[in-house]
């Protein structure tokens, strides 16, 4: 009896495996700094963890486009990986001309 339990406890473990696979990221970019004022440190650590929360979003859409009805959740997530991207492509332009303009006054 009890190896019966632990089969299908087991069994059960696999079956669910797949519904906690598709996760939301749990760390949020919502502190990408002003590329105008933004140090070159700053900036990197920035791009860095833009990155790692996009390949996140994009693992996580990849998830739900294989689930039936996932659609919606999928199309959420690469919203929201573009718009952080384009934020901080955004930000980078400022940081380059900013940078410019530092090398230039100099």
């Amino acid at each position: 009896m009890l190896k019966r339990v632990s089969c299908f406890v087991a069994v059960s473990a696999l079956l669910s495996g797949p519904a906690f696979a598709c996760d939301w990221p749990t760390e949020s970019v919502d502190d990408i700094p002003r590329g105008a004022t933004a140090t070159q440190q700053e900036m990197d650590a920035a791009r860095k963890k833009v990155a790692a929360y996009v390949k996140a979003l994009e693992e996580y859409a990849a998830c739900m486009d294989a689930r039936p009805g996932g659609a919606r959740d999928r199309d959420r997530a690469i919203a929201e990986a573009q718009r952080v991207a384009d934020r901080m492509n955004r930000e980078i332009r400022q940081f380059n001309r900013s940078l410019q303009l530092r090398q230039a006054s100099t």
